[in-house]
């Protein structure tokens, strides 16, 4: 750690005196952002033709925007936000670092392994520029007040916190407490939850992948629109978190027989079926089994559920 903390103070110090950039740049490390419009979409690249990022690319998810101020103090950032990381899902995150990509180069060697490839130059503070940062006195900070801007799944802001100091950074517990916030929607509103744990444990994932009804670790979990869902193994967390929507239950993990009929009534997680890459959930107790009665026409029942879904998340 001491090494790590000694590497990184020698790139502040050289990043003030120019000694590690001396040459001028001969690129731009952020191709010209622009923002479309007042209050719209932000559109913008960063990186060079061997470590690109374009914002286009994270539409239809929420993109973090994390800008590091080049101080030691970064070190324990990029290490709270790699352990944390793994419990959020559909989530894109970016690290900005306020030098060159020289610079950037010797952080990246040192920066958490599920992390590096994420760091991105931002010498010119062009990207900075683009959002508005107020600069710090770089002799505090090396340029940057540390920073999170959140833009939501169409590209526009949704929030930002903007510390007063390099001290002043934004915890991965709150990080992970505004986007369970911001991301809450309709389809988790209207979902069959306890105490927002989905699924009443039960790996979403185990039922398509491994076509079992399988109870999750509570110590494996993450959290998606606002939901905690749980699974087997880190596989299957990390196959979650790629990509969410593949593994969500139809109809909020209601009984899709009962969906039929638009109603919401509680399922036996261990009662289910995958069909078309969809898991479908049903009731079986005192009353019967409701599964018997979706397979006797299940393209119809479908129809029907599909259809009783999307009249209630529109209300």
């Amino acid at each position: 750690m001491n090494r790590r903390l000694s590497m990184i103070r020698l790139l502040c110090l050289s990043m003030l005196s120019g000694g590690v950039d001396a040459q001028p740049a001969t690129h731009s490390d952020v191709d010209e952002p622009t923002a479309q419009s007042a209050g719209g979409p932000v559109a913008f690249t960063i990186g060079d033709d061997d470590h690109r990022f374009q914002s286009s690319g994270a539409r239809g998810r929420y993109l973090a925007i994390h800008f590091l101020t080049g101080s030691e103090s970064d070190t324990a950032f990029l290490d709270e936000y790699a352990k944390g990381e793994g419990t959020l899902a559909g989530i894109s995150q970016i690290f900005v670092y306020p030098g060159s990509k020289e610079q950037l180069a010797a952080v990246v060697k040192i920066a958490p392994a599920g992390l590096a490839d994420r760091l991105y130059a931002d010498s010119e503070r062009k990207l900075a520029s683009l959002l508005h940062l107020e600069t710090a006195n770089a002799a505090a900070t090396g340029g940057h007040l540390p920073a999170t801007i959140i833009l939501d799944p169409a590209g526009r802001e949704a929030m930002r916190k903007v510390g007063a100091s390099d001290g002043e950074r934004f915890r991965f517990a709150q990080f992970a407490a505004a986007i369970r916030k911001l991301s809450s929607d309709s389809q988790a509103q209207h979902a069959n939850v306890s105490g927002g744990l989905s699924l009443q444990g039960y790996d979403p994932v185990a039922y398509i992948r491994q076509h079992t009804a399988s109870k999750g670790n509570p110590k494996i979990a993450s959290t998606y629109h606002g939901l905690t869902y749980r699974f087997v193994t880190e596989e299957n967390r990390s196959l979650f978190n790629a990509s969410p929507d593949t593994y969500l239950p139809a109809y909020g993990g209601w009984c899709a027989t009962a969906m039929a009929k638009g109603e919401k009534v509680e399922i036996d997680p261990t009662h289910f079926k995958v069909t078309g890459g969809r898991t479908f959930l049903f009731y079986n107790g005192l009353w019967g089994d409701a599964r018997k009665d979706w397979i006797k026409d299940e393209p119809g029942m479908t129809a029907k559920a599909d259809a009783h879904w999307s009249a209630l998340l529109a209300k």
